[in-house]
């Protein structure tokens, strides 16, 4: 019994420690490419989410489909961010962004899809 709550207790304080890790280093290249997003007091909004968008990279499929990151968030702002409404109009914001990063991602390709020009 002493060995498995030992060996418990070890593996939980590892997790922790490359979880935290894990975070300090998203931070520091975060900083370092300058994809920071600072709200500065600002409450959590669409326009935080969309300010946000814009900075980061956003690949797409071989249909053209968005693959649309993952999120990471503690308790509080997670529950902030699933209580924003979503409106028309931040439906048109996204459609745009993700239209913008789309025309991008095709441009930096080794090879042009002449299909998809406007």
């Amino acid at each position: 019994m002493g060995f498995t709550l030992n060996f418990y207790k070890f593996s939980k304080e590892r997790v922790e420690k490359v979880n935290q890790e894990f975070f300090n280093t998203v931070n520091q290249i975060t900083n370092l490419t300058g994809n920071l997003i600072d709200a500065k007091g600002r409450k959590v909004s669409s326009d935080l989410f969309f300010e946000l968008l814009e900075k980061m990279y956003i690949p797409f499929d071989d249909e053209g489909n968005a693959i649309m990151p993952s999120w990471i968030a503690g308790p509080e702002l997670a529950s902030q961010i699933i209580k924003l409404k979503e409106t028309n109009e931040d439906k048109e914001k996204l459609q745009s962004i993700i239209e913008k990063k789309k025309k991008d991602f095709y441009a930096k390709k080794h090879y042009r899809r002449l299909s998809y020009v406007d």
